[in-house]
């Protein structure tokens, strides 16, 4: 009996040390995920979405077929969702990281 609670407290000894460690590197990769977001929400703040889209290579092939992606009817319309959505995201992130480390304390 001695030795499996001596091996039941090493086991959970263990997942202790390694709960800081997880918690940092979920921190590293939400605020990556954040960080992206926000450069590509400069960057189509800063640039009209047909620009980007024409500096594609998958334009061309589309546009050699009729099939033309920067046309100005859809832009406007398509940067401003997908502005939506990256903001929705960020803020989505912060709280979720704010949450997790929370109950990871409250846990430990």
């Amino acid at each position: 009996l001695l030795a499996y609670l001596f091996l039941i407290g090493l086991l959970l000894s263990g997942i202790l040390v390694m709960i800081p460690f997880l918690i940092n590197q979920l921190g590293d990769v939400i605020s990556a995920i954040i960080h992206i977001a926000t450069s590509i929400e400069q960057t189509l703040k800063s640039t009209p979405l047909q620009d980007i889209i024409k500096k594609l290579w998958i334009y061309n092939y589309l546009f050699s077929f009729g099939i033309d992606l920067a046309e100005p009817a859809y832009l406007s319309y398509l940067q401003s969702l997908i502005q939506n959505n990256i903001s929705a995201i960020i803020t989505l992130s912060s709280s979720y990281a704010k949450n997790a480390g929370g109950m990871v304390v409250n846990t430990v």
